[in-house]
């Protein structure tokens, strides 16, 4: 898809939808983008786009057995979005049992206004910024997770910040 930044080639706009089995890659900006409540994404790969792999705004979201990897490849400036997956806005998100590896950005990036989020039993190796960004957000339960070997990049970090999680704000 030719798709602009922070623009998803995917876009699920309703409540109450699955994404299941699918592959999202090579896309020009950003993989998927949801704006619905009581969503589920499953066994899913966000691979090779060009600014992040997942965008999302809603509550109660599940994000579960799937594989964030390789995204931004446009090089889009870190500080705005571009690695793995960018979650605003959001209540009672749980991604779990998934990898967020080798991104050119932050690997899961937590941005204003999330409450009560949950990661847990996942792999975070291998982004260029921060693991597990947690910005202006409430209530971070990240657990049973091997979140190793990020925040490597020679770019400035995330809002001056860089390594396994980081808590912002």
């Amino acid at each position: 898809a030719a798709n602009r930044a922070q623009s998803g080639a995917v876009q699920i706009q309703g409540s109450n939808a699955l994404l299941e089995n699918c592959v999202i890659e090579r896309m020009n900006a950003s993989g998927v983008d949801i704006r619905g409540n009581n969503t589920t994404v499953r066994n899913c790969v966000m691979q090779d786009n060009g600014h992040d792999g997942f965008n999302a705004a809603a509550d109660h979201f599940l994000m579960t057995g799937c594989v964030v990897r390789n995204n931004n490849t446009k090089g889009w400036n870190r500080g705005w979005g571009g690695g793995g997956k960018k979650l605003v806005l959001y209540r009672n998100a749980v991604i779990e049992k998934s990898q967020f590896i080798d991104n050119r950005g932050t690997g899961i990036w937590f941005d204003i206004g999330n409450e009560d989020c949950v990661v847990r039993n996942c792999l975070i190796s291998g982004n260029e910024g921060t693991g597990i960004f947690y910005e202006i957000s409430y209530g971070l339960h990240a657990h049973d997770n091997v979140v190793v070997g990020n925040g490597w990049a020679d770019a400035y970090g995330n809002w001056g910040a860089n390594g396994a999680i980081t808590l912002s704000s």
